[in-house]
């Protein structure tokens, strides 16, 4: 294997990571649009198509799409972090950062919603 062959790969592997990163944030934020409308994610007084459809997957008591949201946006924070210090060298760092950032914004809009519609309950 050349030098060439290890550069090529490590474009793969970068590329790869950098599309991964986007279409996590991307999904995200088509997930936070649709919980804005109570026919997808419900409300105190209705449910949605999400628990018809899926509403028997919980994991820990939750719904999977809230676990996922969550978890996700761990994942998003921590690439935050490695991408951020190499945003000023690198425009696809500085692409990625602002995608984990948005990733995070939608994930605090998420919250937003289900704590003022009734979604979550704590009894």
């Amino acid at each position: 294997m050349t030098l060439a062959d290890t550069s090529a790969t490590g474009d793969k592997r970068r590329r790869r990571r950098s599309l991964t990163i986007r279409s996590v944030v991307l999904f995200n934020a088509a997930l936070v649009a649709a919980s804005w409308s109570r026919r997808f994610s419900g409300d105190a007084n209705q449910v949605g198509w999400v628990d018809r459809l899926l509403g028997q997957i919980r994991l820990g008591g939750f719904r999977a799409d809230f676990v996922w949201i969550v978890l996700s946006t761990l994942a998003l924070g921590i690439a935050f972090i490695y991408f951020a210090p190499k945003a000023s060298q690198s425009r696809e760092a500085r692409v990625n950062a602002v995608f984990c950032l948005c990733g995070i914004i939608a994930f605090c809009l998420f919250i937003y919603r289900a704590f003022t519609t009734g979604v979550l309950d704590f009894g």
